[in-house]
């Protein structure tokens, strides 16, 4: 597997490229652009991303050919997917995912592809990094990126990065006039995002960020001068190498907890104690207050809220209530049914301890009691019913993107 990585260098002076990753990094952190290159901070690669190399390695190695499903050397790498640590539950959407490329792998073009884009004069050249680009039936190109995460975006937000743009812009150059078409794979999801750029559009597009990269440029050689490079939080400051020092994301930090009545560092570790109970008290009424408006909002309006991949629903839970009294006779009567003379009264009393005293359990509790004691199975189910609460609930899930 190539390796793409953003390589470390002693000095700004030193950049003969920048990544296309880079491009989106400066523009939402130019501190965490110039300490990513300088090799600054924290860079410990983390457990999913670690997972997410392995993952993508087997799919470069399955689209170039290397081997079939369900065959040994397919065994092989599953072993050695387990012995990266990859999960059973990424293991088998890995399997699903590679099910779905079956039928590309004879329009493939390239696998792991590097490429450089020169958009700027005296600029560094943007290198692209591509999984994989396929011929289409439409007769375009289509470029796949395989994504690992479990966050997912859809069309609209992909739309508004760089990384798809420059993408289609460096294929472009190497196959003029063929409409590009971009898609996310998301591998743990089972998800894929898709959406084409005709010929036209790639023109524009350049133009666009042909300018944005000499604004980008102008901007990295005034920081580089100047050595002030500003800080700006954004949704991925915490995956940033220098957050631990940044004092922008401390100070956000600081005025936030000011804001909730932080005590100041000269109370007791006990007051802070109480602080911090009252804290987490305010925000699940918070929490409690939102969650009965979108209740109420689902319940006005008689259908779900969707906001992009995720449904707020409604719903009265089921619980599983239990007419103690009755299975108490019951019980009495099997343990007389079931042990010996000698030995009933000491049964009685580990069944009494481990029922429940209550007018209902929840389903576990009653589930563990008969998988204890399995001659009661019968007993349970026939003073068991469920009943409807009053209440609604509210319901989150995932849904696939329209």
């Amino acid at each position: 597997m190539t390796d793409n990585r953003l390589k470390t260098i002693s000095s700004l002076d030193d950049i003969q490229k920048i990544r296309v990753t880079q491009v989106e990094g400066f523009h939402g952190c130019p501190a965490r652009f110039k300490a990513a290159f300088l090799g600054e901070g924290n860079n410990n690669k983390s457990k999913a991303a670690e997972i997410g190399t392995a993952l993508h390695l087997v799919i470069e190695r399955y689209l170039c050919d290397q081997f079939e499903l369900y065959t040994p050397e397919w065994e092989e790498y599953l072993v050695w997917l387990h012995k990266k640590g990859v999960p059973t539950k990424e293991r088998q959407a890995l399997l699903t995912y590679l099910q779905s490329l079956e039928s590309m792998r004879q329009h493939v073009i390239a696998v792991e592809w590097e490429f450089p884009l020169s958009l700027v004069s005296g600029a560094p050249d943007i290198v692209g990094h591509i999984d994989a680009t396929f011929c289409n039936e439409q007769g375009g190109i289509t470029i796949r990126d395989h994504k690992s995460n479990r966050q997912f975006e859809g069309v609209s937000e992909w739309k508004k990065k760089f990384q798809p743009i420059l993408y289609a812009i460096g294929v472009s150059e190497h196959y003029p006039g063929h409409a590009i078409t971009f898609e996310i794979g998301y591998i743990i999801l089972g998800e894929v995002v898709s959406w084409t750029i005709s010929v036209e559009e790639l023109a524009i597009y350049k133009q666009y960020l042909t300018r944005r990269y000499a604004e980008m440029w102008e901007e990295i050689l005034v920081y580089r001068r100047t050595g002030e490079w500003p800080e700006r939080p954004n949704d991925g400051c915490g995956f940033c190498p220098v957050k631990d020092s940044c004092a922008t994301i401390r100070h956000a930090h600081q005025d936030f907890m000011w804001s909730l009545g932080n005590p100041s560092s000269g109370e007791t570790i006990t007051a802070k104690y109480i602080w911090a109970k009252g804290v987490q008290t305010a925000i699940d009424t918070t929490v409690n207050t939102l969650k009965q408006e979108i209740i109420a909002l689902v319940e006005y309006q008689k259908s779900p809220i969707v906001e992009g991949d995720k449904q707020f629903s409604i719903k009265k839970p089921r619980r599983r209530k239990i007419d103690f009294t009755d299975l108490r006779s019951r019980l009495w009567e099997a343990v007389n049914k079931f042990f010996p003379a000698d030995s009933r009264l000491d049964a009685w009393h580990s069944v009494e301890q481990a029922i429940q005293k209550t007018t209902s359990v929840r389903v576990g509790d009653m589930d563990d009691f008969v998988k204890e004691w399995p001659m009661f199975k019968g007993d349970v189910a026939a003073v068991t019913s469920m009943e409807e609460s009053n209440d609604f609930s509210l319901d989150v899930s995932k849904v696939s993107p329209q």
